[in-house]
């Protein structure tokens, strides 16, 4: 499983004149019926591509994912016990 290192990765944290800026890895947008899963970061883009992939189901968004409600729970929980973070 992929990890993030938070203290190896440099864009996972920027400073703008001075005013100090957190990235988020995801965003998750809630369409409904579905969410779709947008991966921000290179590692969260990996993340995708190792655990969910773009052959799994109607993925026309790739590496954005359509996602089920009944999943979300499972893929969040996972998500965030790798040291993720989502924003909504």
């Amino acid at each position: 499983m992929l990890r993030r290192n938070k203290a190896d990765e440099p864009h996972a944290e920027h400073e703008i004149d001075g005013v100090h800026l957190d990235c988020t890895d995801f965003r998750l947008i809630d369409a409904g019926s579905i969410l779709l899963l947008a991966p921000l970061a290179d590692a969260a883009r990996e993340w995708v591509n190792e655990n969910i992939g773009a052959d799994n189901g109607y993925q026309p968004y790739y590496p954005t994912v359509l996602i089920e409600r009944r999943y979300l729970p499972a893929i969040v929980e996972e998500i965030l016990s790798e040291g993720f973070s989502l924003a909504t």
